[in-house]
């Protein structure tokens, strides 16, 4: 019990570490972002929410890696672990340095222009709707990472209540209580993720959206494109199977009729074969009354 404790423990170090390196990125792409202009500073914002996003994915699934670990033998168990965690490291920190070559780049092509680039305007109609979509993307990304952290955030919850059983059963074991105290520190990931959500409230996005190139315009449009796609590919599915369902209905149809015809085939066989027996009774009485009027006779 108490090995696995300081697995646990370990792992949450770990993965805390990496928390560390994409908060530091975080906070140094704040001050590239000032420098830029506008536009290139939206394009930025756009690469590191979406960066963010894949962040916080790949950590609900280390997580659960390393919860399944945990239920492993001993030296199986640190192994799976450290797989899963060096993945996680690997991935935090590729991410990270893509997103910070990006702002140097952006931020060298901004110092070589000297000036701002000429910046196409857009309607009120059209910044709503620009804020709506890049509003329900990040909505939708959060979403699904909130569900990922809540099905983590209930297994710890049962695994800690089983560690308060077993404090109960051994008060006097304080390094094993010590142990659980260090567990909660797994409950900051939740608060970091509030932090983070925050951050891209800060974005400004209503002043962001009036600058958006036509990049960010295309991105969201072959965005709707390959929903359309979808929608069709969906509806060419339906039809497919409409198709089938009146194939095989009028399959089941013809059965049918062939049945009932079979049927009353059946029913005429019988009909007849009930007459012909009717035709050999009356045939049979009448030759009994004629042996009866013989004997008579």
């Amino acid at each position: 019990m108490n090995t696995e404790k300081a697995d646990c423990q370990i792992a949450s170090d770990r993965i805390g570490e990496v928390e560390q390196l994409y908060s530091k990125t975080v906070r140094s792409m704040k001050e590239v972002v000032e420098k830029l202009s506008p536009e290139t500073a939206k394009r930025l914002c756009y690469m590191e929410a979406q960066t963010i996003g894949q962040l916080l994915s790949r950590r609900a699934e280390v997580m659960e890696d390393v919860e399944e670990a945990l239920k492993l033998e001993e030296e199986e168990r640190q192994e799976s672990i450290d797989r899963a965690i060096d993945s996680y490291e690997r991935t935090a920190r590729r991410l990270c340095n893509r997103l910070v070559d990006a702002g140097s780049r952006m931020l060298a092509e901004d110092k070589k222009k000297g000036k701002k680039m000429t910046e196409k305007k857009v309607s009120n109609k059209e910044m709503d709707d620009l804020k709506t979509m890049l509003t329900a993307m990040k909505k939708e990304i959060v979403q699904e990472l909130n569900k990922k952290i809540e099905s983590a955030e209930e297994r710890h919850k049962k695994e800690m209540e089983e560690i308060r059983k077993e404090i109960n059963k051994s008060p006097e074991d304080k390094e094993l209580e010590l142990k659980l105290a260090e567990r909660e520190q797994l409950k900051e990931s939740q608060k970091r993720i509030a932090q983070y959500e925050k951050e891209l409230r800060e974005w400004k996005l209503e002043e962001q959206s009036r600058k958006m190139q036509k990049h960010e315009l295309e991105l969201l449009e072959n965005g709707l494109a390959e929903r359309n796609e979808e929608v069709k590919r969906l509806n060419e599915v339906v039809n497919s199977l409409n198709k089938t369902m009146k194939t095989v209905t009028r399959e089941m149809a013809e059965k049918q009729k062939e049945t009932e015809n079979e049927l009353e085939g059946v029913k005429k066989e019988l009909k007849e074969a009930k007459e012909e027996l009717e035709k050999i009774q009356e045939d049979s009485e009448d030759s009994s009354f004629d042996q009866l009027d013989d004997s008579d006779n």
